[in-house]
This record gives structure tokens, C-alpha cells and sequence, in this order.
């Protein structure tokens, strides 16, 4: 009888510390995707100093209302009422929207050839770009991170973890929308078969 007894303890603690563990791992993704969130705020505010020091050397150039800079501060407006609204969709439109006008800086400078003899413009032209670079590995990353922690829920024994400590552990995170040059890795993973 004793020995049937140890089994059972022995039992019931291996399944509560299974329980601990995968309640722990599941915390430690959704801090993980939110550290993710809040670097990504970190990487935008910094293209949006950047972009306002950029359109203010441009400024000194040449008339920006025919540029694609005409639409930054609109844009940057409107992304940020969304994120103190806490629109997550609609920021993440008007970040893209930004991303796709920066994309036509390299056209500006080749319509407006006094960009090109400007050092400051061409420094800050090639931070533009640089930061535009970190914040489309910054989206990758929060994806890839989302779509292990999507995968991860849906196993049995985790989703059995996920019903009892639903208000801790569940959460719908939403991908970034992005344009073709980035995919989540379920997307890239397609590709390569």
C-alpha cells in the first residue's frame, strides 16, 4: 500500500510540476513577444527623430511639397493617435505606409541632384535606411516569436495549462502585416519546398 501511495504523490507532483513549467515557459513567450512589441516602439520612434531631422536638412535643399517626405507628417499623426488609441491595426498601416514612402527617398535624391552634393543629407539618408533595416528584422523577429508561441498553444498538454490559467497565459498577439520582402517563417518555410 505504501508504495502505491508514494506512486501517486510521486504522480501528483510530476504533474503539478509539469503544470509549473509549461505555465512558466508560456509566461516567459508572452514576455518575450511584448519585449519584442515595445523594442519595435523603440525602433519607430527613432526613425520618426530621424526622419524629422532628415525632412528638416531636405527642407534646407529643396521644397519637400513635391517630395515623398510630403506625407510624413501626416502619416506620423496618424500612427501616433493609433498607438495611443491602442489601434494596433491601424498603426501598424501607417508605420507601413512611412516604411513604403521611405522606400522612395533613394528616388528623391536621384529627381533632386543638390540632395546628392548635401554630406549631412547623404549621412542621414543612409541612417534612414539603416534604421529602416532594424525595424524590418525588429517586425521579423516579433512575428517569427508569435508564430512559435501560436504553435506552442496549440499543443494538448500546453492548451490544458493555457484553459486553467486562461486570463494569464492566452493571448491573441497579431502579426505585423508586411509587404513582400518579409514573411513569418511558416511562409518562408513554403518557399524552400
Amino acid at each position: 500500500m505504501e508504495g502505491i501511495a508514494s506512486l501517486i504523490i510521486i504522480v501528483a507532483l510530476s504533474c503539478v510540476l509539469y503544470f509549473i513549467i509549461v505555465y512558466q515557459r508560456l509566461a516567459r513567450m508572452i514576455e518575450i513577444i511584448k519585449g519584442n512589441r515595445r523594442y519595435l516602439y523603440t525602433v519607430i520612434e527613432w526613425r520618426f527623430q530621424l526622419m524629422e531631422t532628415f525632412e528638416e536638412v531636405i527642407k534646407e535643399q529643396i521644397d519637400i511639397k513635391d517630395t515623398v517626405l510630403s506625407q510624413f507628417d501626416d502619416l506620423s499623426t496618424k500612427s501616433q493617435q493609433a498607438k495611443k488609441q491602442k489601434k494596433f491595426q491601424e498603426f501598424m498601416r501607417s508605420e507601413n505606409a512611412i516604411s513604403q514612402m521611405i522606400a522612395g527617398v533613394e528616388l528623391m535624391f536621384e529627381q533632386h541632384p543638390q540632395l546628392q552634393n548635401s554630406a549631412q543629407a547623404l549621412e542621414i539618408k543612409e541612417e534612414v535606411h539603416g534604421i529602416q533595416t532594424e525595424l524590418e528584422s525588429a517586425i521579423q523577429i516579433y512575428n517569427n516569436d508569435i508564430e512559435v508561441y501560436n504553435k506552442t498553444k496549440s499543443y494538448f498538454l500546453y492548451s490544458m495549462v493555457m484553459s486553467v490559467f486562461a486570463s494569464k497565459v492566452k493571448f491573441n498577439f497579431p502579426f505585423w502585416k508586411m509587404d513582400g520582402r518579409m514573411k513569418p517563417l511558416a511562409a518562408q518555410e513554403q518557399e524552400k519546398k
